[in-house]
């Protein structure tokens, strides 16, 4: 008695552009403007003053409002903001914006 098996295997093909996709380098909107900061060191980066993370989740604009502080904490080529005002966010919450 014999056992024959058989395996199949798929190949998936992407297509890729003929030519490299550019895209143009992030720039900021300004929407942090509105916030007092400074720049602590080179290294540590930008402080904002009195903003609550919170308070930025929850805006109208808050995509822009963290995608101008994440720029802003690149330029620093530190990937850190700091926000002194998060103690009334949940664990959970804290979690969900970090990368």
């Amino acid at each position: 008695m014999s056992t024959e098996s058989q395996t199949q295997t798929a190949t998936i093909r992407t297509k890729q552009p003929d030519t490299p996709v550019y895209r143009e380098p992030l720039q900021l909107k300004g929407v942090l403007d509105q916030f007092k900061s400074f720049d602590v060191t080179p290294v540590i980066g930008r402080e904002f003053v009195d903003v609550n993370l919170k308070d930025l989740l929850r805006a109208s604009n808050s995509d822009e409002l963290i995608r101008d502080l994440a720029i802003t904490s690149e330029l620093f080529h530190t990937m850190i903001a700091l926000l002194k005002l998060i103690d009334d966010i949940s664990l959970p919450t804290r979690r969900s914006v970090l990368p």
